[in-house]
C-alpha cells in the first residue's frame, strides 16, 4: 500500500516541478518517512493529499529535496563572461535560478556595478520559501563569502560579528520570486542571459526539453543561456554551443515550432 502511495507522490512531484527521484528513490522514500513523522502524519495518503492541496507539508518537502547550497563567486569565469556580454549590450535583464540564498544574482550584481554598469535587473527565482526569504534578507556567513576579494567585501557588504549584509544599493538590483518555472507564463523575449545552474540534473529529458522550450521563448535574440558543465542535454533546436572545455554557454538562435520548437503553456 505504501509504494502505490510513494509512486502517487512521485508522479504528482514530478508534473509539478519536474524533478525525478527514479535513481535515488531510497533517499526519497526516507525523505519522506521522516516528514511523516515530523508533521505528525500516520498515514502516507494523508501526506499526499496536503501535498497535492499544497499545505504545510508540501513546503517542508521541498525544503528536505531542494539542495539550497551556493556562495558567492562561484564559476566566476562565467560571470566575467557575462558580464562582457552585458557590457556591449549596455543594459540587460537577467534571470537567475534556482538562485538559492541569493549567492549568484548578487555577485552578478556586484560585478555589474563594479564595471560602472547600472541599466540592468536581476530576477532571481526559487521554488524553495525559505531560501528566498534568506536572500531577501541577505545576511550570510564567512564562509558563504570565501571567494569574495576582500576589497568587494569591505565595499558591498556591512559586518556584524561574524555575519555580513549585502548593502542596499546590491539589493534594490534583484527582485526575488518563490516560483515554479513550469508554472510562469511570461511574455516572451524578456531576457538577455539567463544562468540556471544544477537544475538539469534533477531532470528527465521531457523536462529538460520542456525547460529549454522556456528559456527558448523568454530569452532575446542572441541572449544567452549559462548550464552548469553537469547539466547535460542532447540538443535543441533554439540553442548553439558556444563555449568549449568545463564551460556550458548557449547562444539563442533563430528557432519556431517548424524547428521542433513546441511551447505547451504559451501563445503560439
Amino acid at each position: 500500500m505504501l509504494d502505490g502511495c510513494i509512486e502517487q507522490i512521485t508522479s504528482f512531484l514530478t508534473s509539478d516541478i519536474g524533478i525525478s527521484f527514479e535513481r535515488k528513490k531510497e533517499i526519497f522514500v526516507h525523505k519522506i518517512s521522516e516528514l511523516m513523522r515530523a508533521q505528525n502524519i500516520e498515514k502516507c495518503e494523508e501526506l499526499y493529499f496536503r501535498l497535492i492541496n499544497k499545505e504545510k507539508p508540501y513546503y517542508a518537502l521541498l525544503e528536505e529535496l531542494l539542495v539550497s547550497q551556493s556562495f558567492f563567486y562561484r564559476e566566476e569565469s562565467d560571470i566575467e563572461i557575462l558580464v562582457e556580454f552585458i557590457e556591449k549590450r549596455g543594459q540587460a535583464s537577467i534571470l537567475s535560478l534556482p538562485c538559492a540564498n541569493g549567492e549568484e544574482p548578487y555577485t552578478i550584481a556586484i560585478e555589474l556595478l563594479e564595471r560602472g554598469i547600472e541599466n540592468f535587473d536581476i530576477l532571481a527565482m526559487d521554488l524553495n520559501p525559505k531560501a528566498i526569504q534568506r536572500a531577501k534578507k541577505g545576511w550570510y556567513k564567512t564562509r558563504d563569502l570565501r571567494n569574495v576579494p576582500p576589497a568587494i567585501l569591505a565595499k558591498y557588504f556591512d559586518r556584524y560579528k561574524e555575519c555580513y549584509e549585502i548593502k542596499k544599493e546590491v539589493k534594490q538590483k534583484v527582485e526575488f520570486v518563490c516560483a515554479n518555472l513550469f508554472e510562469q507564463k511570461w511574455s516572451p523575449f524578456v531576457f538577455d542571459a539567463i544562468l540556471c545552474k544544477n537544475l538539469f540534473i534533477y531532470l528527465d529529458e521531457r523536462y529538460k526539453m520542456e525547460a529549454l522550450n522556456i528559456f527558448g521563448r523568454w530569452l532575446k535574440k542572441d541572449g544567452l543561456l549559462f548550464l552548469s558543465f553537469s547539466d547535460y542535454f542532447k540538443a535543441h533546436p533554439c540553442f548553439d554551443r558556444i563555449s568549449k572545455e568545463h564551460r556550458s554557454i548557449y547562444k539563442k538562435v533563430e528557432c519556431n515550432e517548424k524547428s521542433g520548437l513546441y511551447f505547451e503553456w504559451g501563445d503560439g
